[in-house]
């Protein structure tokens, strides 16, 4: 039995009340209505709000419950067309036996073997690459080059599938406009993967690829620093913002600035990383396409870096920098994480700080700022606030890279590593020797 059979069983138990509940009563005129849909030829249904939010979980359970990437339109659909099929059976002289093989059907449908699937996916932010950079199942190309072939194979065979010449011309326009001229001197992210649809797999590619440009930009912040201006993103881009500002009470000036980023030299990037050890493991990090969870742990942190990194808002990214060297120092919930944080952060730089008593006091005003806007809506950081706690997290990150965290697996790994560590401390103040630094 695999996991979707359970599922499917409850989802025929609920057409079955469906269809007795629609035998047995109608619903009162005051009910507010649910869900409605339609599936030529077999009818439509319309739905309570208390059947709805049966069907809403349904639908969830069914979703998750099918192991390859499959779109949630195909799976609505399966179920939709298997609840009125059902409908119909309910007619007929068999009316158990038509109920038990449209769910079947939905079953089989659900279960098809997934296809491999290449998704491009144009990326804003970069010049074109001389040559392709693949980082795990991600290539990221210049789409008028040798490896761009496959992108117009594609396109001239989604012409020809049209079904009239009309429709050809229609789509070659259309692809050439949309994919072509739209994204021309961009380059292109090709994500292959495996899924069940081409729904399924632009889903999953659009969240992979997001991740892969989320975890680069936090790697472009710490080598190019946030006066750089340059970052990767899979949406449009503004380059140049534009407003007029009153100056005096009879002049007007047009005053634009450079709103959106500065186009990357990925060849440059990747030499930068190539001179850093740690960012070359954090790349391979990246990569890897099933990261075991002491790797997931520190790329969900580098994850909320990117995404603070390319964040306009200076309060905005603050939040989202302090999620980011949260889930890095802190594995899980903790009491008093106040002052776990200040703590574990001295303890996991150890040497690598300058004046300890310093840095206390100041991730002390961070963690402070991020609680006064969580808890009190305090709106403002200053780019030294900012600044500084891309500092400390950083290092943070730069030392969960190093040797004594390479082996590590487990979620909690880096918390047994700082627990150690403080208890070291806490046996060298009471003992006659001293205990040394951690290493890198």
């Amino acid at each position: 039995m695999t996991k979707l059979s359970p599922v499917i069983k409850q989802a025929q138990e609920f057409a079955e009340t469906l269809i007795r509940n629609a035998n047995e009563q109608s619903p009162p005129l005051y009910e507010i209505p649910g869900v409605s849909f339609s599936h030529a030829p077999f009818g439509t249904l319309m739905l309570s709000e208390h059947e709805s939010s049966t069907y809403r979980k349904l639908l969830a359970d069914l979703h998750w419950s099918i192991k390859s990437e499959t779109s949630e339109r195909k799976v609505a659909d399966a179920f939709e067309t298997a609840l009125l099929k059902s409908f119909v059976a309910a007619q007929t002289e068999h009316p158990d036996e038509g109920i038990k093989d449209a769910f079947k059907e939905l079953e089989r449908e659900l279960s098809q073997p997934p296809k491999l699937y290449s998704t491009w996916i144009p990326i804003a932010g970069a010049k074109l690459p001389a040559t392709p950079w693949t980082i795990g199942n991600v290539i990221i190309l210049d789409p008028n080059g040798a490896e761009g072939a496959g992108l117009r194979e594609d396109h001239e065979t989604v012409i020809a599938s049209s079904p009239s010449a009309s429709a050809n011309e229609h789509f070659r326009e259309r692809i050439s406009n949309e994919v072509f001229q739209e994204n021309h001197g961009r380059p292109f992210a090709v994500v292959s993967l495996i899924a069940s649809d081409t729904g399924g797999a632009w889903r999953a590619a659009q969240r992979r690829l997001r991740e892969v440009l989320d975890c680069l930009n936090a790697v472009i912040e710490i080598i190019y620093g946030e006066s750089s201006r340059r970052g990767l993103t899979d949406l449009p881009i503004s380059r140049v913002r534009s407003g007029l500002i009153s100056r005096a009470a009879n002049e007007l000036r047009l005053q634009s600035e450079l709103a959106g980023f500065i186009d990357l030299d990925l060849g440059e990037f990747l030499g930068y990383i190539g001179d850093e050890p740690k960012l070359v493991a954090l790349l391979e990090y990246i990569g890897d396409p099933s990261p075991n969870r002491h790797r997931r742990r520190i790329l969900s942190a580098v994850q909320w870096a990117g995404r603070s990194a390319v964040e306009a808002r200076r309060e905005e990214a603050f939040m989202k920098l302090s999620i980011a060297w949260e889930s890095l120092l802190l594995g899980k919930e903790y009491e008093k994480p106040h002052k776990k944080m200040v703590e574990w952060t001295i303890t996991l730089l150890g040497d690598w700080l300058r004046d300890p008593s310093k840095s206390r006091k100041e991730l002390r005003d961070l963690y402070d700022k991020r609680s006064q806007i969580v808890h009190s809506g305090t709106f403002q950081v200053l780019p030294s606030e900012l600044s500084n706690l891309w500092g400390y997290f950083s290092r943070c990150l730069a030392r969960t890279l190093g040797e004594s965290f390479v082996g590590m697996s487990e979620k909690l790994d880096i918390d047994k590593w700082i627990q150690a560590r403080l208890s070291s401390e806490a046996d060298s103040d009471s003992g006659p020797a001293a205990q040394g630094s951690p290493q890198s």
